[in-house]
């Protein structure tokens, strides 16, 4: 996934990054981080996802319980040397 991520770029004015959609998506672990922040994941046992929300730390209840739908954007991201994708939400919302 991080190849076609990659192939998209370059990101900025011009080429703004993708929306995605995701519904009826299960927040496991939700969070609050930072001054406001929500983090979870996204995906089962084996795959996960990391999603941050910076500044939405009211949408912690409705991450708590039950299915939301998300737009997000998909990132490459580090932590101490190693690479992942994380969604960097948008908006979040019980499922429809």
């Amino acid at each position: 996934m991080h190849g076609a991520l990659e192939a998209m770029a370059p990101f900025g004015e011009g080429n703004p990054r993708p929306l995605l959609l995701v519904r009826g998506a299960n927040a496991s672990a939700p969070r609050l981080v930072g001054e406001g922040h929500l983090a979870f994941d996204l995906g089962g046992s084996h795959e996960r996802v990391r999603a941050i929300a910076f500044r939405q730390a009211e949408s912690l209840e409705p991450a708590s319980s039950g299915p939301v739908d998300i737009v997000a954007t998909l990132e490459s991201a580090a932590w101490k040397g190693k690479a992942y994708l994380e969604l960097k939400v948008r908006d979040i919302a019980p499922a429809a």
